[in-house]
């Protein structure tokens, strides 16, 4: 399970931004209001949900608590 992530934010998407964890960069879908907030260079902290289907692995993250 991946509990949460602390990086840079390397990129942005329409739906994720992608955060380097020491050379590892992650695909983190996030909400619009938190895609806003998270700059690219800017350091991160988010909260993670990990989902697992049949046809995909995906990524979660949310800045706060409640959110999750």
């Amino acid at each position: 399970m991946i509990a949460s992530i602390t990086g840079t934010v390397a990129a942005q998407q329409d739906r994720s931004v992608t955060v380097d964890v020491h050379g590892l960069g992650l695909q983190v879908y996030v909400l619009p209001r938190a895609r806003e907030q998270l700059a690219i260079g800017a350091s991160a902290k988010l909260l993670t949900h990990f989902h697992v289907r049949e046809d995909a692995f995906e990524l979660y993250g949310f800045l706060l608590p409640a959110e999750l």
